[in-house]
């Protein structure tokens, strides 16, 4: 038999369907931007510069057994970052911030950093809290798109949360009203 209500019920089903879908996409967006947003927010917010010396810039190495070893070891990073992995440089750099004590880090570099460069110094911006998160000065703008992109999918996140609490409770009542009828 034909419930007259059938299709107002289809129609809560099919947004929360929709709803979950988009709850996805955002996740997805989440999951491959978190760590580069989130650097590029605490080091433009509360990140500190100090001048760096270059300690070698080498180029990234063709052999295709590298490449393997870095999927297995980080496959996330690699498949999202998979054109920096395989071109570019490899910047290492010393730094002291602050009061810690002097820090070696290296840092992926876009291709032809090394024929650009005119000196072996170079400003790097640090967290104070943890001076291993850092990045080069010049270029911390290229974590600029990742912050942004972080940005607009927690609030779209948020909205769609809402969005879902909205339609369950309306959902329900429905079905209550229809227990009812």
């Amino acid at each position: 038999m034909f419930n007259p209500k059938e299709a107002a019920e289809d129609s809560h089903a099919l947004n929360l369907a929709i709803l979950v879908l988009a709850a996805f996409a955002v996740l997805l967006s989440i999951y491959f931007h978190h760590d580069s947003g989130l650097k590029f927010w605490l080091l433009k917010g509360f990140g500190e510069s100090s001048r760096g010396l270059v300690l070698s810039v080498q180029k990234v190495s063709q052999n295709p057994g590298m490449y393997e070893e870095i999927f297995r070891d980080n496959p996330r990073n690699a498949l999202k970052n998979y054109k920096a992995w395989s071109t570019g440089d490899i910047l290492v750099a010393e730094f002291k911030p602050g009061d810690s004590p002097l820090q070696i880090i290296s840092f992926k570099m876009p291709t032809g950093y090394s024929s650009t460069r005119d000196s072996d110094t170079l400003f790097i911006t640090y967290l104070p809290i943890n001076p291993r998160i850092a990045h080069p000065t010049d270029y911390l703008a290229d974590f600029a798109l990742d912050g942004r992109i972080l940005l607009w999918s927690l609030v779209l996140g948020a909205a769609i949360a809402l969005l879902a609490v909205r339609s369950v409770q309306k959902w329900m009542g429905f079905r209550n009203q229809m227990r009812r009828y």
